[in-house]
């Protein structure tokens, strides 16, 4: 049986393989290229594990979405403990999102990405096709990374 589990990764159950699944079967394959949007003009985009990579992607349609997208995945990597240790903490146990970003020096920044819509954030992306493929992506946050 195939199936994506995008974000299932970053939690500390099956991270470090508390569960045991491998013994029952499961495996994960951590394809590269994560994702391939093909467009009907026989144009794509592809990204890729390799941060680089999909930034030449990128630049195919606009370089300057290709340093906007570096700019926020470098900027995402700052937040990702942050983000993780609130996803797979109970409420209640520990500190909340908000309370932790206060403490981080681009916090403000990040809360207000994550109130935003992936309609919203996909704005700051010019070109369409990237507009396209940031509005897939922007829910799982970072679809190269294992954590979100």
């Amino acid at each position: 049986m195939l199936s994506a589990h995008n974000g299932i990764h970053g939690n500390p159950i099956l991270r470090d393989d508390e569960l045991k699944l491998g013994e029952y079967g499961l495996e994960y394959i951590h394809p590269d290229p994560v994702y391939h949007m093909p467009f009907p003009d026989g144009s794509y985009l592809t990204q890729w594990r390799d941060l680089d990579r999909t930034c030449e992607e990128f630049a195919k349609y606009s370089s300057k979405d290709g340093l906007a997208y570096r700019r926020m995945i470098t900027e995402y990597e700052t937040v990702k403990p942050l983000l993780n240790a609130v996803a797979f903490t109970p409420i209640g146990f520990g500190k909340a999102i908000n309370d932790r970003l206060a403490e981080h020096p681009h916090g403000k920044l990040w809360q207000r990405r994550l109130a935003m819509s992936a309609w919203r954030m996909s704005r700051y992306i010019r070109g369409r096709p990237l507009q396209s493929f940031h509005g897939w992506a922007a829910p799982i946050r970072c679809s190269r990374c294992r954590t979100r």
